[in-house]
């Protein structure tokens, strides 16, 4: 019987990415069967992930030539929960310094493709720039704004030992 997985969930993620297209070295990494993982995926049990598997996973799909997708949904829950409950990321708390470099160069990017959209001769306002334009340059700016003081905050945190680092590979 096919189970309603939500879009998004550990379960939706863990069923497509784990169960239906194992990684070939899955149990190396994992000490786990994918039929342990295909129990998990069934949001209608109270089967759970222990969490040290999460890593484990991610670096099986790594080795299998994939992007690790199970690390960045945890990243997620743990800032929308922050959000949920009208907290911001600690200032002590770092992420990855390289990893905060590329996502505001990221940033800049799109930053600059929305500026050129802005005031290209064959957009909405031609040379002008247009309410919707103004608030789609508003939105990349802010974005990069959060992306920089990402960065500053791992900067910081990269001179103190006595941090926790979230992301950080040993």
């Amino acid at each position: 019987m096919t189970h309603y997985r939500r879009p998004g969930s550990l379960e939706s993620i863990l069923f497509s990415q784990i169960c239906k297209r194992p990684p070939l070295r899955l149990e190396e990494f994992t000490g786990v069967t994918v039929d342990l993982f295909s129990k998990n995926s069934n949001p209608t049990t109270t089967n759970h992930l222990c969490a040290l598997h999460i890593p484990n996973l991610d670096a099986a799909l790594v080795a299998d030539g994939r992007d690790p997708v199970f690390v960045p949904f945890l990243q997620k829950q743990f800032e929308r929960c922050l959000e949920d409950h009208g907290l911001s990321k600690p200032a002590h708390v770092g992420g990855d310094l390289i990893d905060d470099i590329l996502s505001l160069i990221k940033a800049a990017g799109d930053l600059a493709d929305q500026g050129r959209f802005a005031v290209c001769p064959n957009g909405d306002g031609g040379r002008k720039v247009t309410t919707r334009e103004r608030d789609g340059l508003l939105a990349e700016i802010s974005e990069m704004r959060a992306k920089l003081d990402a960065l500053e905050r791992s900067v910081e945190c990269a001179c103190d030992q006595t941090v926790i680092h979230i992301n950080k590979t040993a």
